[in-house]
């Protein structure tokens, strides 16, 4: 018996091209899916470092105010040389706490500049300086400015009253000093362990100051009374003429800012 065939025509295999097709794209969307995955997790990895690197260099611009605002009293001239007290070395404006100090998990490296108000980089006139401060985590970093400002307050008085009918009443064992003292070296004092000692070398302000005739009540400033309770050179000014105003002192209050505390092991505050 002969056997049965069938003959197939136009026989070109589309199963096997099809296949490597989709084979092919599957490749290509599961590659692009691990590269955009791969880049968002960069992308935010570096954000969160930035972030941090920007933190770090807040942190050195505050320790470096707050080292600012403990040597203010004699200008800034001896900050902007460095610890060498020459110009042109490789010191100039590094601060007393170095020039590259470990924070959290970064550094930061600060230093202080002149804002060249005459022309002198190294001679401060108007009391203000410029503060860089780099903060780095890993290979992350962030640079700030910031401009410090050392204001320096004539004070009229240990108390000054500005505007009319000034009055003041003393009672107990109050006092009114407008001499200088040493800071306690214990600001956990109490009582009577917070008693101060005179400064030596600073001037007396008054102790009252005020624009016209005070109503005084219960005021001791004869020196000679062992009862005195208001000191100063002299222990009431009643003359006006002072420096100061209502208005000044209210702009003087707006323009402070809170003190910030650092806290770490290697910091202190």
């Amino acid at each position: 018996m002969p056997a049965i065939t069938k003959t197939y025509k136009n026989e070109k295999g589309m199963v096997l091209p099809l296949g490597l097709m989709f084979l092919a794209i599957i490749a290509i969307l599961g590659t692009t899916a691990v590269i955009v995955t791969t880049t968002d997790l960069k992308i935010g990895t570096n954000y969160k470092l930035s972030k941090q690197a920007f933190y770090v260099a807040e942190a050195g611009i505050q320790r470096a105010a707050n080292a600012l605002k403990a040597g203010a009293s004699n200008g800034f001239d001896d900050e902007l040389l460095g610890s060498d007290g020459s110009s042109g070395t490789s010191d100039d404006g590094i601060l007393s706490f170095g020039s590259s100090v470990n924070f959290g998990d970064g550094t930061y490296a600060v230093q202080v500049t002149d804002n060249n108000d005459d022309g002198d980089l190294f001679s401060d006139l108007d009391n203000k300086v410029i503060i860089t401060s780099t903060g780095t985590v890993n290979n992350a970093s962030k640079t700030i400015e910031a401009v410090y400002y050392y204001r320096k307050v004539k004070v009229d008085g240990a108390l000054g009253i500005y505007g009319t009918n000034p009055a003041v009443e003393l009672s107990g064992g109050s006092e009114i000093d407008g001499r200088d003292y040493n800071v306690p070296p214990d600001f956990d004092c109490s009582g009577a362990g917070c008693t101060a000692t005179l400064a030596g070398g600073a001037p007396a302000e008054p102790g009252i100051y005020a624009e016209e005739a005070i109503t005084q009540v219960g005021l001791i400033t004869d020196e000679t009374d062992p009862k005195q309770n208001v000191f100063g050179d002299p222990p009431v000014d009643e003359d006006g003429g002072g420096e100061g105003s209502v208005s000044d002192w209210q702009n003087f209050a707006n323009s402070l800012t809170p003190d910030l505390t650092v806290d770490s092991a290697t910091e202190g505050t």
